[in-house]
C-alpha cells in the first residue's frame, strides 16, 4: 500500500520535500484563464439572448432555454394568427366577421416565406356549410328590403302614390 504524502513532508525519509506545482503570478494557468474568459463571454451572450440581467445566475440553463422557446413559439403563433385574420378580412364576397367565427382555421397555415396558405379553400368550405357567410351583392340586398307603406302595399289605390299625395288627400286638397 502506497503512503499518502502531504505537502512539505519528507518522502521515503530521503529528506526531500515535495515541491508544490508552480503557478503563474496571475493565479490560474493560461489555458484555464482563456477558458474562463470564453465561458464568461458565452454566459454574457446567453443572458443577452434570453433577456436576463447581466448578473443573473445561469444555474439551470435547460429551464431558461425551454422558457425562452415557449415564449418564442407563443409570439410566432400570435403573429401567424394576425396574418391569417388579415388574409380573411381581405377576402371579398364574404361576411368576414362571421367567416372568422365559423371557418376551420386548422386548414389554414403560414409557410416559411410568411405566406398564408389555405384561406380561400377554408372560406369556400365554410360557405358550403354556412351559406350565410357569403355576402350579398348590393342588388340582392336592396331586393331583401321591403319598404314600409302606411296604407299597405296590397292596396290598389296606394299604387303609384307618394306620402305627399296621401297627406294632400287627407287635408282635402
Amino acid at each position: 500500500m502506497a503512503e499518502e504524502t502531504k505537502p512539505n513532508e519528507t518522502i521515503g525519509g530521503a529528506g526531500k520535500q515535495k515541491e508544490p506545482a508552480t503557478q503563474p503570478p496571475g493565479g490560474d494557468p493560461p489555458e484555464e484563464n482563456a477558458q474562463s474568459e470564453e465561458v464568461k463571454r458565452y454566459g454574457s451572450a446567453l443572458r443577452k439572448l434570453l433577456g436576463l440581467k447581466e448578473d443573473a445566475p445561469l444555474d439551470n440553463v435547460d429551464t431558461l432555454v425551454a422558457d425562452y422557446q415557449k415564449q418564442a413559439e407563443l409570439k410566432l403563433k400570435v403573429a401567424n394568427d394576425r396574418l391569417i385574420a388579415a388574409e380573411i378580412k381581405a377576402l371579398s364576397g364574404y361576411d368576414t366577421k362571421l367567416l372568422q367565427k365559423v371557418m376551420d382555421k386548422n386548414a389554414i397555415s403560414v409557410n416559411e416565406k410568411g405566406e398564408v396558405v389555405g384561406v380561400k379553400e377554408a372560406a369556400e368550405a365554410a360557405a358550403k356549410e354556412f351559406p350565410a357567410v357569403v355576402a350579398k351583392t348590393s342588388n340582392e340586398a336592396k331586393n331583401d328590403i321591403q319598404p314600409f307603406h302606411p296604407v299597405g302595399s296590397d292596396s290598389g289605390a296606394a299604387a303609384g302614390k307618394t306620402m305627399n299625395d296621401f297627406i294632400r288627400e287627407a287635408a282635402g286638397r
